[in-house]
């Protein structure tokens, strides 16, 4: 098998020590084509993992690409049951979608256990998350404005069909201790960051607004099933003729309202950017939420538990100063003080109404 591979490429290759020739051979094999030669596109590295474009050349002058996924090496040793669930996961979606006209999931080929390799197939399609920041631009035209808003209502529609497909409905219920244990590990970190000059009480504070919420939620809504996980906007592909998702997380059951709030997070922490149009933010969010079939979902106690979850998430991160370049931590300085402000002001009011 001819090969083609970068330098830069290569250099991940041999830190992984990863014989593409023996892998691509063993793909060839399971998905039954004959593989001639590869060149290697490019290499994406990631914060927890790095991926491999790979362009496959077949009989008949045809090729196919694919992208290979590998986790860094500080956590190869902690992720080899997480892989394979994760290559579970894309195949159990796989199935489920693979007969829709217009809604699917990126088509995973093969698994290597001793390699912690998954390969996927490459969707031919356009990333949303980029489209979104363009239309988002004040400047930017009503024709990509309106077209961007027709793929985010179509993207809300997307994961209500998922939803409703109820595949893997849980007997366990949702239970606020499964929530507040999350936040409480996310606040203790964030209380210990010296930076942050955070208190107790504003743990306190985020655990009373979450108990106050909770206390409004339906016991017909604290149910649990399998979710997508990670529904961020850069984890969502379309084309001419259907959108498409990535990343899928391992099966395990959570609240439908954990998908629909990390959405509309995402969108919300554009807002921060003095470059987007705030008005038209708002207008996304309503796109999505009409697409997913619930106009007033925002209001709803659960979406406002996982959305204070996703904010305070995103907090940890951007709080975590050593991680980044001097110039990147002016900018995430500033949206620490945002991020916090809002918190507080959300927590603050919920508990005062």
């Amino acid at each position: 098998m001819k090969s083609a591979i970068p330098a830069k490429a290569q250099k991940y290759i041999d830190l992984f020590k990863l014989d593409l020739q023996s892998i691509l051979s063993e793909l060839a094999l399971q998905n039954k084509i004959e593989i001639s030669a590869f060149r290697v596109v490019t290499v994406l590295p990631r914060p927890k993992s790095v991926v491999f474009k790979i362009s496959l050349s077949l009989p008949k002058n045809l090729s196919r690409t694919v992208y290979m996924k590998t986790y860094i090496r500080q956590l190869r040793d902690e992720v080899s049951d997480f892989t394979e669930q994760e290559f579970q996961a894309m195949g159990h979606w796989y199935a489920l979608f693979s007969a829709h006209p217009q809604f699917a999931v990126i088509h995973p080929l093969y698994y290597d256990h001793n390699r912690l390799v998954i390969i996927t197939e490459e969707f031919d399609g356009i990333n949303l998350g980029t489209y979104i920041e363009k239309a988002s631009l004040f400047y930017s035209s009503a024709n990509l404005k309106n077209f961007v808003l027709g793929k985010v209502k179509m993207a809300g529609q997307w994961l209500a069909w998922l939803h409703g497909l109820k595949s893997g409905l849980s007997d366990e219920p949702l239970r606020l201790e499964q929530i507040t244990g999350y936040v409480e590990e996310r606040l203790d970190r964030l209380i210990a960051n010296p930076g942050l000059k955070l208190t107790v009480e504003f743990k306190t504070d985020c655990l009373h607004y979450l108990e106050k919420e909770w206390n409004s939620v339906r016991d017909g809504q604290k149910y649990q099933q399998f979710i997508h996980s990670d529904f961020t906007l850069n984890n969502i592909m379309f084309n001419s003729r259907k959108m498409a998702v990535l990343d899928f997380q391992p099966l395990v059951p959570g609240p439908v309202f954990k998908d629909v709030s990390r959405f509309c997070h995402q969108i919300e922490l554009l807002r921060y950017k003095p470059i987007f149009s705030k008005l038209y933010l708002d207008h996304l969010k309503e796109a999505f939420l009409d697409g997913y079939g619930q106009p007033g979902l925002n209001r709803n106690p659960l979406f406002k538990i996982y959305y204070l979850t996703h904010a305070i998430n995103h907090l940890g991160k951007t709080a975590r100063y050593w991680e980044h370049r001097f110039d990147e931590n002016l900018y995430n300085r500033w949206l620490v003080f945002r991020i916090l402000r809002e918190l507080k002001k959300t927590v603050g009011e919920g508990l005062d109404s």
